[in-house]
Protein backbone atom coordinates (compact mmCIF):
# COMPACT_ATOMS: atom_id res chain seq x y z
CA UNK A 1 0.00 0.00 0.00
CA UNK A 2 2.76 2.29 0.67
CA UNK A 3 4.21 2.22 -2.65
CA UNK A 4 1.53 2.99 -4.40
CA UNK A 5 0.43 5.54 -2.65
CA UNK A 6 4.42 7.21 -2.79
CA UNK A 7 3.34 6.18 -6.52
CA UNK A 8 0.27 8.49 -6.74
CA UNK A 9 2.06 11.25 -5.17
CA UNK A 10 4.54 11.33 -7.84
CA UNK A 11 2.29 11.26 -10.69
CA UNK A 12 0.48 14.20 -8.75
CA UNK A 13 2.83 15.77 -8.32
CA UNK A 14 4.16 15.59 -12.00
CA UNK A 15 0.77 16.24 -13.69
CA UNK A 16 0.71 19.47 -12.53
CA UNK A 17 3.91 20.21 -14.29
CA UNK A 18 3.56 18.06 -17.01
CA UNK A 19 5.01 14.43 -17.52
CA UNK A 20 8.43 14.32 -19.32
CA UNK A 21 10.59 11.49 -20.19
CA UNK A 22 12.87 12.16 -17.18
CA UNK A 23 10.46 12.63 -14.75
CA UNK A 24 9.25 9.37 -16.18
CA UNK A 25 12.53 8.20 -15.20
CA UNK A 26 12.35 9.09 -11.86
CA UNK A 27 9.22 7.72 -10.88
CA UNK A 28 10.10 4.28 -11.87
CA UNK A 29 13.76 4.66 -9.90
CA UNK A 30 11.58 5.43 -7.20
CA UNK A 31 9.06 2.38 -7.77
CA UNK A 32 11.75 -0.01 -7.51
CA UNK A 33 13.54 1.34 -4.86
CA UNK A 34 10.57 0.89 -3.02
CA UNK A 35 9.72 -2.72 -3.96
CA UNK A 36 13.47 -3.19 -2.72
CA UNK A 37 12.33 -1.88 0.68
CA UNK A 38 9.44 -3.82 0.80
CA UNK A 39 11.17 -6.94 -0.04
CA UNK A 40 13.60 -6.36 2.81
CA UNK A 41 11.17 -5.39 5.34
CA UNK A 42 9.25 -8.89 4.01
CA UNK A 43 12.29 -10.61 4.85
CA UNK A 44 13.69 -9.40 8.80
CA UNK A 45 9.68 -9.76 9.89
CA UNK A 46 10.36 -13.22 8.68
CA UNK A 47 13.22 -13.31 10.81
CA UNK A 48 11.60 -12.58 13.93
CA UNK A 49 10.09 -14.77 15.98
CA UNK A 50 7.69 -14.58 18.61
CA UNK A 51 9.05 -15.61 22.18
CA UNK A 52 8.01 -18.94 22.91
CA UNK A 53 6.14 -18.90 26.27
CA UNK A 54 7.37 -21.73 28.79
CA UNK A 55 5.50 -25.18 28.62
CA UNK A 56 4.16 -26.47 31.90
CA UNK A 57 5.43 -29.40 32.54
CA UNK A 58 3.49 -32.13 32.81
CA UNK A 59 1.17 -33.48 35.63
CA UNK A 60 2.86 -36.84 37.81
CA UNK A 61 -0.03 -38.50 38.47
CA UNK A 62 2.30 -41.48 40.43
CA UNK A 63 3.66 -38.83 42.93
CA UNK A 64 2.09 -38.82 45.79
CA UNK A 65 1.70 -35.41 48.28
CA UNK A 66 1.71 -35.25 51.95
CA UNK A 67 -1.17 -32.76 52.56
CA UNK A 68 -1.45 -31.58 56.33
CA UNK A 69 -5.06 -31.81 56.78
CA UNK A 70 -5.28 -30.99 61.04
CA UNK A 71 -7.87 -28.52 61.25
CA UNK A 72 -9.10 -28.70 58.09
CA UNK A 73 -13.27 -29.83 57.26
CA UNK A 74 -13.87 -33.22 56.85
CA UNK A 75 -16.83 -35.29 56.36
CA UNK A 76 -17.22 -39.03 55.19
CA UNK A 77 -15.74 -42.31 57.19
CA UNK A 78 -13.14 -41.91 59.98
CA UNK A 79 -11.29 -44.89 58.80
CA UNK A 80 -12.00 -44.98 55.08
CA UNK A 81 -9.81 -46.46 52.66
CA UNK A 82 -9.93 -43.34 50.17
CA UNK A 83 -8.96 -40.35 51.49
CA UNK A 84 -10.03 -37.13 48.68
CA UNK A 85 -8.39 -33.66 49.68
CA UNK A 86 -9.83 -31.12 47.64
CA UNK A 87 -8.40 -27.41 47.08
CA UNK A 88 -11.16 -25.31 46.11
CA UNK A 89 -12.42 -21.58 45.47
CA UNK A 90 -15.79 -20.89 46.19
CA UNK A 91 -16.20 -18.53 43.39
CA UNK A 92 -14.86 -21.30 40.69
CA UNK A 93 -17.77 -22.52 38.71
CA UNK A 94 -15.85 -25.22 38.24
CA UNK A 95 -15.23 -26.09 41.69
CA UNK A 96 -19.42 -25.95 41.86
CA UNK A 97 -19.44 -28.53 39.47
CA UNK A 98 -16.62 -30.91 41.67
CA UNK A 99 -18.39 -29.75 44.68
CA UNK A 100 -21.92 -31.77 43.73
CA UNK A 101 -19.92 -34.52 41.79
CA UNK A 102 -17.61 -35.10 45.41
CA UNK A 103 -20.45 -34.57 47.81
CA UNK A 104 -23.10 -37.42 45.42
CA UNK A 105 -19.82 -39.47 45.61
CA UNK A 106 -19.38 -39.64 49.25
CA UNK A 107 -22.52 -39.57 50.51
CA UNK A 108 -22.93 -42.51 48.25
CA UNK A 109 -19.91 -44.22 50.42
CA UNK A 110 -19.75 -42.84 53.62
CA UNK A 111 -17.70 -45.51 55.22
CA UNK A 112 -15.05 -46.07 52.38
CA UNK A 113 -14.72 -42.33 51.73
CA UNK A 114 -12.95 -39.16 53.66
CA UNK A 115 -13.45 -35.94 52.22
CA UNK A 116 -11.32 -32.94 52.89
CA UNK A 117 -11.51 -29.06 52.60
CA UNK A 118 -8.65 -26.81 51.66
CA UNK A 119 -9.32 -23.15 50.97
CA UNK A 120 -7.25 -22.13 47.54
CA UNK A 121 -9.06 -18.97 47.05
CA UNK A 122 -7.93 -16.94 43.62
CA UNK A 123 -6.73 -13.90 43.68
CA UNK A 124 -8.90 -12.52 40.47
CA UNK A 125 -12.21 -13.77 42.51
CA UNK A 126 -13.20 -10.71 44.78
CA UNK A 127 -15.94 -12.56 46.45
CA UNK A 128 -13.39 -15.54 47.06
CA UNK A 129 -11.88 -15.41 50.03
CA UNK A 130 -15.03 -13.75 52.18
CA UNK A 131 -16.46 -16.41 51.35
CA UNK A 132 -13.66 -18.79 52.57
CA UNK A 133 -13.78 -16.90 56.02
CA UNK A 134 -17.08 -17.58 56.26
CA UNK A 135 -16.86 -20.89 55.71
CA UNK A 136 -14.46 -21.39 58.24
CA UNK A 137 -16.01 -18.83 60.38
CA UNK A 138 -18.90 -21.82 60.03
CA UNK A 139 -16.62 -24.47 60.81
CA UNK A 140 -16.24 -22.73 64.13
CA UNK A 141 -19.86 -23.91 65.13
CA UNK A 142 -19.88 -27.06 63.52
CA UNK A 143 -21.64 -25.76 59.87
CA UNK A 144 -19.24 -25.87 57.59
CA UNK A 145 -21.05 -28.41 55.04
CA UNK A 146 -24.18 -26.45 55.36
CA UNK A 147 -22.02 -23.14 54.62
CA UNK A 148 -20.10 -24.85 51.81
CA UNK A 149 -23.39 -26.05 50.04
CA UNK A 150 -25.19 -22.68 50.33
CA UNK A 151 -22.34 -20.83 48.75
CA UNK A 152 -22.04 -23.00 46.20
CA UNK A 153 -25.80 -22.43 45.04
CA UNK A 154 -25.23 -18.83 45.85
CA UNK A 155 -21.43 -18.55 44.10
CA UNK A 156 -22.49 -15.69 41.35
CA UNK A 157 -23.35 -13.58 44.55
CA UNK A 158 -21.56 -13.88 47.39
CA UNK A 159 -22.10 -9.79 48.34
CA UNK A 160 -21.60 -9.48 52.46
CA UNK A 161 -25.86 -9.64 52.46
CA UNK A 162 -25.87 -12.93 50.70
CA UNK A 163 -23.53 -14.52 53.10
CA UNK A 164 -24.97 -12.86 56.32
CA UNK A 165 -28.46 -14.39 54.72
CA UNK A 166 -27.21 -17.67 54.23
CA UNK A 167 -25.83 -17.32 58.12
CA UNK A 168 -29.08 -17.37 59.26
CA UNK A 169 -30.34 -19.53 57.16
CA UNK A 170 -28.42 -22.34 58.75
CA UNK A 171 -29.28 -21.19 62.01
CA UNK A 172 -26.00 -20.20 63.32
CA UNK A 173 -24.85 -17.67 65.96
CA UNK A 174 -24.96 -14.50 64.34
CA UNK A 175 -22.64 -12.27 67.07
CA UNK A 176 -20.40 -15.06 67.10
CA UNK A 177 -20.10 -15.66 63.33
CA UNK A 178 -19.60 -11.67 62.79
CA UNK A 179 -16.96 -12.40 65.67
CA UNK A 180 -14.81 -15.17 63.88
CA UNK A 181 -14.69 -13.25 60.50
CA UNK A 182 -12.80 -10.67 61.64
CA UNK A 183 -10.33 -13.02 63.63
CA UNK A 184 -6.75 -12.81 62.18
CA UNK A 185 -6.47 -16.84 63.26
CA UNK A 186 -9.26 -17.63 60.67
CA UNK A 187 -7.41 -15.68 58.22
CA UNK A 188 -4.04 -17.03 58.83
CA UNK A 189 -5.67 -20.74 58.42
CA UNK A 190 -6.80 -19.47 54.59
CA UNK A 191 -3.19 -18.40 53.75
CA UNK A 192 -1.84 -21.74 55.81
CA UNK A 193 -4.52 -24.04 52.98
CA UNK A 194 -2.88 -21.92 50.66
CA UNK A 195 0.96 -22.47 51.10
CA UNK A 196 -0.26 -26.16 51.60
CA UNK A 197 -1.44 -25.99 48.12
CA UNK A 198 1.57 -24.67 46.23
CA UNK A 199 3.76 -27.15 48.25
CA UNK A 200 1.38 -29.86 46.61
CA UNK A 201 1.35 -28.27 43.18
CA UNK A 202 -1.86 -26.59 42.72
CA UNK A 203 -1.96 -24.55 39.91
CA UNK A 204 -5.68 -23.60 39.80
CA UNK A 205 -9.11 -25.05 40.82
CA UNK A 206 -10.69 -27.35 41.69
CA UNK A 207 -7.30 -29.95 42.18
CA UNK A 208 -8.44 -33.15 43.82
CA UNK A 209 -6.13 -35.31 45.71
CA UNK A 210 -6.83 -39.32 46.47
CA UNK A 211 -4.51 -41.05 49.07
CA UNK A 212 -2.18 -38.25 48.36
CA UNK A 213 -2.07 -38.36 44.16
CA UNK A 214 -3.35 -35.84 41.75
CA UNK A 215 -6.69 -37.47 40.37
CA UNK A 216 -6.73 -37.74 36.78
CA UNK A 217 -10.19 -36.89 36.52
CA UNK A 218 -12.91 -35.45 38.66
CA UNK A 219 -15.93 -37.80 36.85
CA UNK A 220 -18.00 -40.11 38.88
CA UNK A 221 -17.05 -42.63 36.89
CA UNK A 222 -13.48 -42.15 37.58
CA UNK A 223 -13.44 -41.64 41.51
CA UNK A 224 -15.91 -45.51 41.55
CA UNK A 225 -13.10 -46.94 39.29
CA UNK A 226 -10.74 -45.23 42.12
CA UNK A 227 -12.62 -46.61 45.12
CA UNK A 228 -12.76 -50.09 43.75
CA UNK A 229 -9.23 -50.21 42.59
CA UNK A 230 -8.11 -49.12 46.19
CA UNK A 231 -10.41 -51.95 47.87
CA UNK A 232 -9.47 -54.47 45.51
CA UNK A 233 -5.46 -53.51 46.87
CA UNK A 234 -6.20 -53.43 50.50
Amino acid sequence: MKKFSYVFIMLFAFSLVGCTAKLEKKVDELSTKVETLEKKVGEITKQVTRPQMPERPPIDFDKEYTIPTEGSPVTGGKDAKMTMVIFSDFQCPFCGQAATALMDFVNKHQQDVKLVFKQFPLSFHQNARPAALAALAAHRQGKFWQMHDELFKNQRDLSPTTINSIAKKIGLNMKKFEKDLKDEAVNEQINKDFTDGRNADVTGTPMVYINGKKAKSRSPEYFESELQRIKSQS
